[in-house]
């Protein structure tokens, strides 16, 4: 009641109702599937998760998200598994894609317009130009799962893509494209996403990385 009404004095009536509706399709979610506590989801948010989510206490999802798992797609099954830690926070638009499996740890900092997908429409090496001729939608799905280890801060605008691995404490920023996998620890950026800081344990700061 006490935070309805800071909102009310704040802003006015309408953030209130926006705020209000966001918790009661929170609520309705979080009974449905028996989800802990603090599950709270944004306006125009899709949540297409099913019985393949298993998420943490705490997550909070910002407005205009998708995260969607994949069970079928062209008259092939799939099992995936969605795995989201507590007090996991993303801002809005962020879109997950999973038909295998993405797991995202504890404490894990997401910004807006961010996209993770473990899967691509297709298969692109030297053997395989046939499938090219097909349309991208009516492509075989090929998975790689895909790991944000805990205490990663991911930054606006970044995709990361199949078969990653983003490791404990490391930051990736704004804008770039994850192709490959970050050890923990380090701050990576670009397109590909490149280390060019790690922290050493050994001197206790963060040294510049030259490549």
């Amino acid at each position: 009641m006490y935070k309805a009404l800071e909102i009310y004095q704040r802003d006015g009536v309408l953030p209130l109702i926006a705020a209000l509706s966001d918790r009661i399709h929170s609520a309705i979610i979080r009974r449905k599937f028996n989800y802990p506590d603090g599950f709270l989801i944004g306006r125009d948010t899709v949540w297409l998760t099913g019985k393949y989510a298993v998420i943490g206490k705490g997550l909070r999802i910002g407005r205009r998200c998708r995260i969607e798992t994949i069970s079928r797609h062209n008259g092939h099954s799939f099992n995936p598994k969605l795995i989201i830690g507590s007090n996991v926070s993303m801002s809005d638009d962020v879109h997950i894609a999973c038909s295998t499996s993405v797991s995202i740890g504890d404490n894990v900092l997401l910004a807006s317009k961010i996209f993770i997908t473990d899967h691509n429409h297709g298969e692109y090496k030297k053997d395989t130009f046939g499938e090219s001729l097909l349309p991208p939608n009516d492509r075989i799905l090929i998975s790689e799962p895909v790991y944000i280890d805990k205490n990663v801060w991911i930054g606006e605008m970044v995709t990361i893509l199949p078969g990653v691995r983003i490791g404990e404490g490391s930051i990736i920023g704004s804008n770039s494209v994850v192709s490959k996998s970050i050890p923990r620890f380090c701050i990576a950026a670009g397109v590909p996403a490149k280390v060019i800081k790690r922290y050493s344990e050994e001197t206790g700061i963060w040294e510049r990385v030259y490549e």
